[in-house]
């Protein structure tokens, strides 16, 4: 017996089976070439998710399937997936399959399908699947139908059964009403997001002063003292290398003002704004807008467990800084152009989409970025690098870096295009009360997102404490003049030795019919075309050629050697959806 159940105590008026007695033991497979275009109602793994089987036709099944019966349950096997349960509906009037991924139970009188597929649906027996799982890992995973042999099921009677079912279907019916209220919030709470960042954006959030200092002029401050910066490095370097200083203003024309942007196709700013591109905006000195080291600069080779940390995609997607690997110091030296520290802004620049940023927190040490992010140091005069942030994930700017996305196996966005996007620039006043709203808006709505999330967990925690409750026979009430579940199991098991020996009966009727059909003369289906002299439809070339369905397989292997192999036999199309068949000359 599992040890994850084996202390559990049920209550005295029930018995105590095992998942093994109730496994199908004699299921049949369906092989899809002896049902031609016929039409099934499919119990595949990936259907699950919609509570709904597939329709399909035998001649797109391309592996073996099982049959199964309405009130059958199903129990998958496999990884990920282990402990999902299905119980076996009646969606259409089409014969019933299922993928050989599901461990199917026989419909047994006395035990209702879904008190069954509720106890399987519990944690416990989640974490004993998973723990007992075989194979080399991953998705491989999978159980075997003999790990269920001598697992615990307790059976009270079946009214009893039928009560727990009902009761449970109530309380989870109102968990799902509830849980519905939550997600329907959740959404309301990513529209009030997307509302409060756009209004950021667009210049509608706070009011604004005629009083304040221009965009325009911020804008051109910041290029004034970007070209200033220039032409001070550009002298310090003529000095180092033993140059004479230039004795007119010539050389001054060297230099690169950053590209303005393209704005024929963005939206009209509020009065005082500008657009502005992410090079314009960057901080004058060198390496303030560089994406990480190529792969062969930084390998994997280099990763440390202890050093100068590294930042990857998925620490400015998550924000936590915590999970990653380092380096050496004289590796991050070597590296320094690539360094990042606090209030510098950092990008993704791949991923689905790419786009996500974050401030490099004040608390973290400087780090180093690897080759899929950007870091992006904004001017000195631009105090409050978190509207920037915010500006990165509104959609008239998240839009445009997936304009500028390239790639197929793994799309990504370049710095050059990155530098020449369009981001709005407010007056520089405006973007403190800007942000000062922003955040305490947005860190209302994180609270309240995490109340949410709370909920949610803890609605999944009630549902497994119901579960718990019911297989504990601590749900619903026990009624004296219930049918004792030792009589029940009693009905149950003559019932089942009932059903073994009719199954003997008709496993050895089928056996003997096999065996006359054997003995009947079959003739080789090109022979059988040719004496008939005319094309046959499928039916009648299988009887003609003395076939039965004891036979079906070795028909259709026949016909296949024939028509692909041998070609001695061609199918021919009469304008209908039956097909010819004809000896080819």
């Amino acid at each position: 017996m599992s040890d994850h159940v084996s202390n559990t105590q049920f209550p005295e008026h029930w018995v105590v089976i095992t998942l093994g007695e109730l496994l199908e033991r004699r299921g049949r497979s369906l092989n899809p070439n002896a049902y031609p275009d016929t039409m099934f109602e499919l119990y595949s793994v990936p259907s699950f998710d919609k509570r709904h089987p597939e329709i399909v036709r035998s001649s797109e099944i391309g592996s073996n399937k099982q049959f199964v019966n309405k009130g059958m349950v199903l129990l998958c096997k496999i990884n990920p997936r282990i402990n999902r349960v299905w119980v076996v509906g009646d969606f259409s009037d089409y014969e019933k399959i299922a993928s050989t991924e599901w461990i199917p139970f026989s419909q047994v009188s006395g035990i209702d399908s879904k008190y069954l597929a509720y106890y399987m649906s519990q944690d416990s027996f989640a974490s004993f699947l998973s723990l007992n799982a075989s194979g080399v890992g991953g998705s491989l995973m999978r159980i075997k139908p003999s790990l269920l042999s001598d697992y615990p099921f307790p059976l009270p009677s079946l009214d009893e059964q039928q009560r727990i079912v009902d009761e449970i279907e109530l309380q989870f019916s109102r968990l799902d009403a509830w849980l519905e209220v939550m997600q329907k919030l959740r959404k309301k709470l990513i529209r009030l997001r997307a509302c409060i960042l756009k209004a950021a954006v667009e210049g509608r959030l706070v009011a604004q002063d005629p009083n304040d200092e221009s965009a325009e002029v911020l804008l051109q401050r910041i290029l004034d003292e970007r070209r200033r910066k220039w032409e001070e490095n550009y002298l310090v370097d003529l000095k180092a290398k033993g140059k004479p200083v230039p004795k007119d203003d010539k050389w001054k024309k060297k230099y690169k003002e950053p590209e303005a942007p393209d704005i024929d196709n963005l939206p009209q700013l509020p009065l005082g704004w500008v657009w502005a591109t992410p090079d314009q905006l960057a901080a004058p000195e060198n390496y303030s807008l560089v994406i990480g080291p190529f792969g062969s600069n930084l390998k994997v080779d280099d990763y440390r467990e202890k050093g100068v940390p590294l930042v990857f995609v998925r620490n400015i997607r998550s924000g936590d800084f915590d999970n990653t690997k380092f380096i050496t110091v004289e590796k991050a030296r070597e590296l320094s152009a690539h360094s990042v520290s606090s209030g510098a802004l950092l990008v993704t620049k791949m991923g689905d989409p790419p786009g996500d940023a974050i401030v490099y927190p004040e608390t973290r040490p400087t780090a180093v970025i690897t080759a899929d992010c950007i870091k992006w140091k904004l001017s000195h005069f631009l105090a409050y690098p978190a509207l920037y942030v915010h500006f990165m994930h509104t959609p008239i700017v998240n839009s445009q870096v997936i304009k500028i996305t390239r790639g197929i196996a793994q799309k990504k966005v370049s710095l050059g295009r990155f530098k020449r996007i369009a981001v709005p620039l407010p007056p520089i006043h405006e973007q403190k009360r800007i942000v000062g709203l922003v955040d305490s808006n947005l860190s209302l709505i994180e609270r309240i997102e995490t109340i949410v999330c709370i909920n949610l967990k803890r609605a999944e925690r009630m549902r497994q404490s119901i579960l718990k409750k019911a297989f504990e026979g601590r749900l619903v009430e026990q009624h004296s003049d219930d049918e004792l579940a030792s009589e029940l199991l009693e009905r149950i098991r003559i019932e089942r030795e009932h059903r073994a020996e009719e199954e003997n009966r008709k496993s050895k009727q089928q056996k003997e019919r096999k065996v006359r059909a054997t003995k009947v003369v079959k003739k080789p289906l090109y022979e059988t075309l040719k004496e008939v002299g005319k094309p046959l439809f499928v039916r009648d070339l299988f009887q003609q050629a003395g076939f039965s369905q004891e036979t079906i397989d070795d028909f259709y292997e026949e016909l296949r050697e024939a028509v692909d192999a041998l070609q001695t036999i061609r199918i021919k199309q009469n304008g209908t959806d039956e097909v010819l068949l004809e000896a080819i000359n």
